[in-house]
């Protein structure tokens, strides 16, 4: 995929993770007591996430490489990589802090 074609998909993926995180869920959510599913766990601390954060976990779970994610992102495979594994840690840590065990 051209450079040109990979920035601008980073791009406007980017812009839809900012429409994501517009929505009426707030930051008080993510502490939330009453979640009912475990999508709900996971929906509500997608939303605690950064936005570069989210994209990786949204290029992940599009079944994207690692190589692929790093060239929409406009960074190195190794970084993709790394960024991705912080970014689940998170999402654990965030999740079993709501009261969901794995």
């Amino acid at each position: 995929m051209p450079q040109k074609v990979s920035n601008f998909l980073g791009h406007v993926y980017m812009l839809a993770i900012d429409a994501f995180s517009s929505n009426e869920t707030t930051r008080d959510e993510c502490t939330q007591d009453n979640i009912n599913t475990e999508v709900d766990f996971l929906y509500i601390a997608i939303h605690c996430l950064s936005k570069l954060d989210k994209a990786l976990v949204f290029f992940y779970l599009e079944g994207m490489t690692h190589r692929e994610i790093g060239l929409n992102l406009g960074i190195t495979e190794g970084n993709a990589r790394v960024k991705l594994n912080r970014a689940k840690s998170k999402l654990q840590e965030i999740i079993k802090k709501q009261g969901y065990e794995f």
